[in-house]
Order: structure tokens, then C-alpha cells, then sequence
């Protein structure tokens, strides 16, 4: 894991409530990462409805190996990924 995304988690929002998680980035405008935290590794399924710029999406297994990243831009659903850790980092070009 490179320096830069150690700082966005350590920086991040923890999300693990329900409604936290249900929310996320839609209608919002904050620039700080959102750490999504599920009680166990999962199939997750991200959505950007609402969300007013691109995101950049990191799983995490139960280890904190990365299985999948990618850039997703507002109002798309994204492939499911088993995951138990999701970071959600707002993507600038």
C-alpha cells in the first residue's frame, strides 16, 4: 500500500452505520475520503446516484489487500466486488 493511500484512510471518514453507508458521497460536496467498514468480507455493490463528481472506489479484503479499484463517474452502478473494506476517494484529473 503506497504512502498516499495510508493517508486517505487514516483521513477518512468511517463509515459503518447502515444509513452511513446508504448515503455515502450523494448530494455532497465534502472532498474527504469515506472508509466504508462491513462487519464482514461480502459481495458489495457501489452506486453513484447523486453524487455530483467521480469517485475513485478501492476494495479491501479482510486483510487489506486491495482486490479491485476504479475510477466511477456520478449516477452509474458499479460491479459487484466481495470486500470488507471500501474506500471512496474523490477523483480530481
Amino acid at each position: 500500500m503506497n504512502v498516499n493511500l495510508k493517508n486517505a484512510i487514516k483521513n477518512s471518514e468511517k463509515c459503518s452505520s447502515i444509513l452511513s453507508k446508504l448515503v455515502g458521497f450523494m448530494f455532497s460536496s465534502s472532498k474527504k475520503p469515506k472508509l466504508f467498514i462491513f462487519s464482514k468480507e461480502q459481495p458489495v455493490q457501489i452506486h453513484t446516484f447523486f453524487c455530483l463528481f467521480p469517485l475513485k472506489i478501492i476494495y479491501f479484503s479482510k486483510n487489506l489487500k486491495i482486490t479491485r479499484q476504479e475510477i466511477a463517474k456520478p449516477f452509474r452502478i458499479l460491479k459487484s466486488c466481495r470486500a470488507k473494506y471500501v474506500l471512496e476517494i474523490p477523483y480530481r484529473k
